[in-house]
């Protein structure tokens, strides 16, 4: 979307902002790719060829357009500007990179959670409220029906767990696609026994934006998911857990100026 943007319009400059120096080449190697791959005769009968002024970018001088990869903006004009892991920008970056963007330019977050109280967190939730400009979209990893499936080799529609009956009913994935989620579940098992799969593959929009919290008990910290019945908390023993729901949040303000945001049944001390 980006690079169609800057091929078909003139003077228009789109940046895409990397969270980490070693993205840069990635993301952009993935601009190329759709530039190569764009048919020939309609480069040769529409398009000029880019001129590159630095290994990170195509630049369009008779058009004035460009696209390009960086850490940080500071100044100029960016119509579109494209976070890449957002939640993983330090929120000084996304300071000095979004007065870029003019009123009718574009901007486009997109990011792994990683977990509650970040600024993606707080964005997201303000999306869904209708409390900011952004709109809300969430991709679940069966999105790219292609990629995320393995061979199956322990899957059969005998063993199937719940959970995952209930993506094949919901949803309709095949079993090639669960043989693959087995795989992954396994590999983002952590050694304090938490469990990284629903943030890094998020399969609904809360549980990826609440599995990395961690809760503090007397046998050690526990993600939400992997809490054990049984443990010892600060406000007591852990006596059972369950999905409830969706629930309204609030931001309680102190005089001190901090900030805590809770739900109505969430006990706050001040």
């Amino acid at each position: 979307r980006d690079l169609d943007a800057v091929i078909w319009n003139p003077n228009t400059w789109a940046c895409i902002l990397a969270h980490e120096r070693q993205a840069l080449d990635i993301i952009f190697a993935k601009i190329q790719i759709a530039w190569d791959n764009i048919e020939p005769l309609v480069k040769e009968r529409f398009l000029s060829l880019p001129k590159t002024d630095n290994k990170n970018e195509l630049y369009w001088r008779d058009t004035n357009s460009k696209i390009y990869v960086a850490l940080e903006v500071q100044g100029g004009t960016n119509h579109i500007v494209h976070f890449s892991e957002y939640a993983q920008i330090d929120e000084q970056r996304i300071a000095t990179t979004l007065p870029t963007v003019p009123t009718d330019g574009v901007i486009v977050i997109e990011s792994t959670p990683r977990g509650m109280g970040n600024r993606f967190y707080r964005e997201w939730l303000d999306a869904e409220r209708g409390e900011n400009q952004y709109a809300p979209h969430f991709y679940p990893w069966w999105w790219d029906p292609e990629e995320y499936r393995l061979p199956i080799k322990t899957v059969t529609k005998d063993n199937l767990i719940t959970e995952e009956r209930n993506l094949i009913d919901l949803y309709g994935i095949d079993l090639e696609q669960i043989e693959w989620r087995r795989d992954q579940w396994k590999k983002q098992q952590q050694s304090d026994g938490s469990n990284l799969f629903a943030q890094e593959f998020p399969e609904d929009s809360v549980s990826c934006l609440s599995a990395s919290t961690k809760v503090g008990t007397a046998q050690g910290i526990y993600t939400i998911d992997n809490l054990p019945i049984g443990a010892l908390c600060d406000h007591g023993i852990v006596g059972n857990k369950s999905w409830m729901g969706r629930k309204s949040v609030f931001d309680v303000s102190t005089r001190n100026g901090f900030t805590i945001r809770a739900t109505s049944d969430h006990l706050v001390a001040l």
